[in-house]
């Protein structure tokens, strides 16, 4: 073991004072003492005059070198000085004089002087580069020699254990310590009673000194040999030691007693490892106690606030009867849903407890810590019934919180599709509402699929008055582009025996009797309108796939926008209590209503449609302003 003593205290002979040193003082991890052994003394010293050889050829080339990049009172680099005048007179033999500027100053002489001096000043220039990376090649050469040098004398190598440090002044302050466990690499503070773990940065920070009032006064290094493991699971620092007999002969550490059994009576040695073991079960109920008041505390917050945000959603709309979900976090997700409120309830839990545990350990984890679950399980079993919790078993998270992501995806895409319905937008409508009944296609009763399910047949007859309309302005690649999606989204969304699906296939057979007759349509859009009543009769199924694969791929850059930020947003295991999400139910809510008002005609005709059973012709159609009149 070696201990290094730091001065940190000197005397100040105008006050007559001590006066404390917290000056910053780096010192190394680890050392090695092969340089100071008395059978290394030749060999240090051959290395030692070696290496003074290299520091003073190494001082000599800097110098040279610092010359040539300092160079004249300006202390210029001389190759870019050489480089500049070059340019100059370059410049000077170029160009039409201009009076604005002021380093044109022409030819002066015969120019075959000025191009022999450029001659010149360009071999010097690469003359100088050239002994640059010369002294550059030699110079790191020789730091890479010193460096090299003891690398022969580094068999013994101490790591540092201890750290006494001083805060205050010369004459007053306190004292603790940091300890490194080189078995778990941790370092930690034993400051009075108080035992923490500390960052090796914030050790070192403190212990160099030059911040603050503390600093280290004193040092402690252990040989590597007597911190090497112990195959019988002892620690290492007490137990595991070798000891020397010659040069190359050692004892083997399973015949040497342990250190401790060697000075302490076996008696005294008993009753120091019970109060120690006392002393470890007070520490462990102490900040397990801690532990759990402070989750405590933050759960039943935190729990009322949820309960609050949802009785505040469906107060605010309790005079309608379609109305999604409220959005926030995880948590409100599993709270809305009455069947998961025990596992709303212990995710909280684990939220709350991963934040107040020292290493973020969540339910799960603190199975291997029974004092703190025990303690936590006590605490929960005895709150007021709306907190309590019967058990600290957490759920499969995954497969909820999928459902989670297609839940906020889906509030997400149902948004920006009102706004397209709204801005009359119908091709990036239709794709929105494939996304919502492709997103919950396996939950049928979700709020986004049954607004989806009933959106794509009301919009049978809405984009059949804007193919009306398109037809109307002879607005070609827009008619094309509404036939394409109509029938697509029909064919693929709608039912064989729903009236809405015939709907469709009447809105198709009346478009390719107009494409047939009228005379201004090129043959590529009849043969695609064609086509169309083609898929929605489904008759090619060829064709229905390719065209529907190719629709339904197209990007919304403003959708990808946002479902990225949405991802971004959330994590199952952190509580958000303010995002830009968390008003999204209620926007949706805001627009559905604008929808519903903007789409009154055509809901009543889908309505009648349903009840009736039977499609509307092109006449009916015109007759409820639904269509257009042909040509």
């Amino acid at each position: 073991v070696l201990f290094f003593q730091l001065n940190r205290v000197t005397y100040d002979k105008a006050t007559g004072q001590p006066i404390k040193l917290n000056e910053a003082l780096n010192f190394e991890k680890e050392i090695f003492i092969d340089r100071f052994l008395y059978h290394n003394k030749d060999v240090y010293q051959g290395i030692r005059k070696r290496v003074g050889g290299l520091r003073k050829e190494l001082q000599a080339l800097t110098a040279q070198l610092n010359k040539l990049r300092q160079y004249g009172k300006e202390e210029t680099r001389l190759g870019l000085m050489l480089q500049g005048v070059d340019e100059f007179l370059n410049a000077q033999g170029h160009g039409v004089h201009d009076e604005q500027d002021s380093t044109h100053f022409g030819i002066i002489g015969k120019r075959e002087d000025v191009a022999t001096a450029q001659k010149v000043l360009r071999a010097y220039a690469e003359r100088v580069h050239q002994r640059e990376g010369q002294l550059e090649a030699r110079i790191s050469e020789i730091r890479k020699m010193i460096e090299d040098s003891y690398t022969e004398l580094k068999k013994f190598r101490y790591r540092l254990s201890s750290i006494l440090v001083h805060e205050g002044v010369a004459g007053s302050g306190h004292y603790y310590a940091f300890i490194h466990d080189h078995e778990k690499n941790v370092w930690r503070r034993f400051n009075d009673i108080n035992v923490s773990e500390e960052t090796e940065e914030s050790v070192f920070k403190e212990s160099i000194g030059g911040h603050g009032k503390m600093s280290a006064y004193m040092l402690i290094y252990h040989s590597e040999n007597l911190l090497k493991p112990d195959p019988s699971g002892l620690p290492m620092h007490s137990y595991s030691r070798t000891v020397e007999r010659g040069e190359d002969e050692h004892v083997s550490i399973s015949s040497v007693p342990d250190a401790y059994e060697t000075y302490v009576p076996k008696a005294l040695r008993t009753d120091v490892e019970k109060e120690n073991g006392d002393f470890i079960m007070e520490v462990l109920e102490s900040r397990s106690v801690g532990i759990v008041k402070t989750t405590v505390e933050k759960y039943k917050t935190r729990y009322d606030y949820v309960c609050e945000f949802i009785s505040s959603f469906q107060k605010k709309h309790k005079d309608k009867k379609f109305v999604p979900s409220p959005i926030l976090n995880f948590t409100v997700y599993l709270k809305v849903d009455k069947s998961l409120d025990e596992i709303a309830k212990a995710h909280l839990l684990d939220i709350c407890l991963r934040e107040a545990h020292p290493k973020h350990h969540g339910l799960d984890e603190i199975k291997n810590e029974p004092v703190l679950q025990e303690n936590l399980l006590r605490y929960v079993r005895n709150m007021n019934k709306s907190h309590q919790l019967s058990s600290l078993t957490t759920a499969n998270h995954e497969v909820l919180f999928s459902h989670f992501i297609n839940f906020k995806t889906s509030a997400v895409v149902a948004e920006y599709f009102l706004e397209s319905v709204l801005d009359k937008r119908w091709s990036e409508a239709l794709i929105c509402l494939g996304m919502l009944l492709d997103l919950n296609k396996e939950r049928k009763e979700q709020y986004y699929n049954r607004l989806a399910t009933q959106m794509i047949r009301v919009l049978v007859y809405r984009i059949q008055t804007a193919i009306g309309e398109a037809r109307t302005r002879k607005d070609w690649p827009t008619w094309v582009e509404l036939c394409l999606g109509q029938a697509l989204f029909a064919k693929k969304f709608i039912e064989e025996n729903d009236p809405h699906l015939l709907q469709a296939r009447v809105n198709m057979t009346d478009e390719v009797k107009f494409a047939t007759e009228t005379q201004s349509l090129d043959e590529e859009s009849k043969k695609i309108v064609q086509e169309c009543e083609a898929i929605v009769q489904g008759k090619n199924e060829a064709a229905f796939k390719t065209q529907f694969d190719q629709f339904f791929s197209r990007k919304i850059k403003e959708l990808d926008d946002r479902q990225l930020k949405l991802h971004h947003e959330f994590d199952p295991f952190t509580w958000i209590v303010s995002s830009p999400f968390q008003n999204i139910s209620d926007h949706i809510v805001e627009l559905f209503e604008k929808v519903r008002k903007d789409l009154g005609a055509w809901i009543h005709v889908f309505e009648e449609v349903n009840r009736k059973k039977i499609p509307l012709f092109f006449d009916e159609r015109i007759a409820r302003n639904i269509d257009s009149p042909l040509e």
